[in-house]
């Protein structure tokens, strides 16, 4: 939740992009990565409050997520990050996102949203969210999921919508 950067990281690759409504900070971090490393500090810094519309707990509203989607699909652009890595990553948004739609009743957004992921790579999360629709439903899919998170079960962070 705490994060140092040293003053010539953000010369090279400069500060937030204020043209960016949301995920400045986002977009900010991804682009130090092309060029810097980062250490992690075993260290409690500061706490991190998470509430309802937390973006990191997949939490973000539901138009925000198209614009994260495409500061990702420009860091890979931009970075030339390869193929297969920006696919792996974009599909994972695009499950989220997904999953979001399906939780909201929008399924044609749903569909859209599940073929752009699949475009990108088939993960286990598309064709769960997929094959899950088809067999039980919207609700369904939903209300599994909720009765599978109440059992203890955790997704990888990355992936949970």
């Amino acid at each position: 939740s705490m994060a140092m950067v040293r003053r010539s990281a953000l010369q090279k690759v400069g500060s937030f992009d204020t043209s960016l409504r949301i995920g400045e900070d986002y977009d900010l971090w991804l682009r130090i990565t092309h060029d810097f490393e980062f250490e992690h500090i075993e260290k409690v810094g500061g706490f991190y409050r998470i509430h309802k519309q937390s973006i990191t707990k997949g939490n973000a509203p539901l138009e925000w997520m198209p614009a994260l989607i495409s500061i990702v699909e420009r860091t890979c652009e931009i970075d030339h990050i390869p193929r297969n890595l920006a696919d792996s990553v974009l599909s994972a948004h695009y499950a989220r996102w997904a999953f979001q739609l399906l939780r909201a009743g929008d399924s044609k957004s749903f569909r859209r949203a599940i073929r752009r992921g699949a475009g990108h790579r088939v993960t286990k999360q598309i064709a769960a969210l997929w094959a899950g629709n088809a067999l039980l439903g919207a609700s369904g899919v939903v209300r599994l999921y909720d009765f599978i998170r109440s059992l203890g079960f955790r997704p990888p962070h990355s992936y949970d919508p």
